[in-house]
């Protein structure tokens, strides 16, 4: 028998390939002091503010919210996830459109973009082309089941979805040729990630970089569970107890489900957890909408040139422009702007239109 390593736990897994897990983790060095501060001001709402959004991270979503990348991003994620939000706004200021999302959807999105384009910077543009074309589509559904799950949120749905691929984005980065090997295997054996296989080729899992990533970004601890114990738990029934576990698991179910019947999967699941009629109704729409939707049309790449009085008219006004009419729905430009109980958290030299831009574009 093989000796236990005394710094492993069960949860977790060996010391070893946390040690391996934390050398990829760190390929994507730190993220922009202004993303992970605006991040920390949105959880401490989602933690202590009923998630509804404070003066302090809207002063920090507002500089965010004049990047155009970032507008086109929120709004092409409303336009398939949440149209009602859409219908009949003028979201054509930043303080306007800074009401779109709770404050954790604004984590989860701002977190996926930022990801996304710091992973696509650090691969070979084919083979990342290649395997984000199959699996993007996955992180919006399951964005979508959160929505129509209330248990599970939207902003879960997606993190989930989209963390542990995002995570292997990192394999993809420094082994190409046995990235190509390890995802063949996963589409013959039908799974989203095959963990044995990713240990033996690179001492550690997905889950794992994905747990590390999130701490990164300021996300907290609170995916470890999930990640870990709840995604690759195929047995839901062990899970019934509880929420968090239940709810990673079942987003899969759920995932395989709607993509292989379009239909709720035939199982018995907690009541809780099964969407209201009218979300279901929603849900098996949205479906159809993003599995069909070219790899190109998904939020991810939407950008300034997505963004017309045509196109997204709830951005504009009634004569096509964008330009600010009330002074105070302004965003901060400069440091000097931002106000003093969170100016601390920047450096003195910071370009804000400059950080946004490099993170993500």
């Amino acid at each position: 028998m093989a000796e236990e390593d005394e710094n492993s736990d069960p949860a977790q897994g060996p010391a070893a390939s946390w040690d391996a897990a934390r050398r990829f983790a760190g390929l994507i060095g730190d993220p922009p002091r202004f993303i992970r501060a605006t991040i920390h001001f949105l959880r401490r709402d989602v933690e202590e503010n009923g998630n509804e959004l404070s003066f302090q991270a809207q002063s920090c979503l507002l500089p965010l919210l004049r990047s155009k990348q970032f507008q086109a991003g929120l709004y092409y994620t409303a336009q398939t996830c949440f149209p009602e939000r859409l219908h009949g706004k003028s979201l054509n200021t930043p303080r306007k459109l800074s009401t779109l999302y709770r404050p954790d959807e604004f984590i989860a999105i701002l977190s996926v973009m930022y990801l996304y384009r710091r992973m696509r910077k650090g691969c070979e543009k084919e083979s990342f082309q290649q395997f984000s074309k199959n699996v993007s589509h996955n992180w919006l559904l399951c964005g979508a089941i959160g929505r129509a799950i209330e248990k599970i949120g939207f902003a879960n749905g997606l993190l989930y979805g989209a963390l542990p691929h995002l995570a292997q984005c990192l394999f993809l980065g420094v082994d190409r040729k046995g990235f190509k090997g390890y995802r063949t295997k996963t589409r013959q054996s039908k799974l989203l990630f095959f963990l044995e296989e990713e240990e033996e080729r690179w001492k550690c899992n997905c889950l794992q970089v994905a747990v590390l990533i999130a701490q990164c970004l300021g996300l907290g601890k609170q995916y470890h569970d999930p990640f870990m114990l709840g995604l690759p738990n195929t047995d839901l029934a062990a899970l019934q107890n509880n929420d968090e576990l239940y709810g990673a698991q079942l987003l899969l179910v759920w995932l395989s489900a709607l993509k292989e019947t379009g239909n709720a999967p035939d199982m018995p699941h907690r009541g809780e957890f099964y969407p209201f009629a009218s979300e279901m109704e929603f849900l098996k729409g949205v479906t159809e909408k993003i599995i069909n939707a070219p790899h190109e049309e998904l939020f991810l790449h939407k950008s300034e040139k997505d963004l017309s009085p045509q196109l997204t008219p709830e951005l504009f006004h009634d004569d096509g422009t964008k330009e600010e009419v009330d002074p105070s729905s302004s965003a901060a430009t400069t440091l000097s702007e931002l106000p003093e109980e969170i100016r601390n958290d920047f450096p003195e030299d910071l370009n804000l239109d400059l950080d946004i831009d490099q993170a993500l574009s």
